[in-house]
């Protein structure tokens, strides 16, 4: 049987100069698991956060929780719900909208993080993945077949029991997509890092 998502990173360095050292992609695939048929819906480069630096320090330094552990995804259920009234994403960002027609789940990983390395050290990445087939209970508006999907971040949760200690590492913000609960979600994400 075919799988349902595929990892593959095409990056785009020269564009991205500034973050050369670590740089993470997100990719959203469309799925039909009775089919097998996949289809890939988007593939949107994310921001680092000022937060990530902790997330990292805390995991470099072998702290409890310090790892990627959910996604947050973001949605929007307004029918006229334009991109353009939300604003940009910055590295000092580490929220989601919850109020009116905005809301967001909180996904755990699906399957344990991963990792590729190469021996020269130009592409190694850890890469993260979850499945949306029965989401979540909500924060904010009601999750569901109309619903825009317009962000998402990485997690890392402090405390495995709630939510109240997660820190965002990065996030990502793009044209919407909007959510058909006929059909699952991949979503994987990969965060690559490299040593010159």
């Amino acid at each position: 049987m075919e799988q349902p998502f595929n990892i593959e990173i095409q990056d785009n360095e020269a564009a991205h100069i500034a973050n050369r050292h670590s740089a993470g992609v997100l990719k959203i695939w469309q799925f039909d698991a009775q089919a097998g048929v996949k289809k890939l819906l988007l593939e949107k480069r994310n921001t680092i956060l000022y937060a990530g630096a902790d997330v990292l320090a805390n995991a470099l330094a072998g702290k409890p929780n310090s790892a990627i552990s959910h996604f947050y995804i973001g949605y929007n259920n307004n029918v006229a719900f334009n991109i353009n009234d939300v604003a940009a994403v910055t590295k000092s960002d580490g929220a989601f909208l919850s109020t009116g027609d905005y809301g967001y789940i909180r996904v755990p990983l699906s399957f344990p993080a991963s990792f590729a390395g190469e021996t020269n050290y130009s592409n190694n990445s850890a890469f993260f993945t979850v499945m949306i087939t029965n989401p979540p209970t909500p924060t904010g508006a009601a999750f569901g077949s109309s619903s825009k999907i317009y962000v998402a971040g990485l997690v890392a949760a402090g405390n495995p029991a709630g939510s109240n200690q997660d820190k965002l590492f990065s996030k990502a913000q793009f044209t919407p997509i909007t959510y058909d609960s006929a059909f699952g979600l991949t979503i994987t994400w990969g965060v690559k890092f490299t040593a010159e």
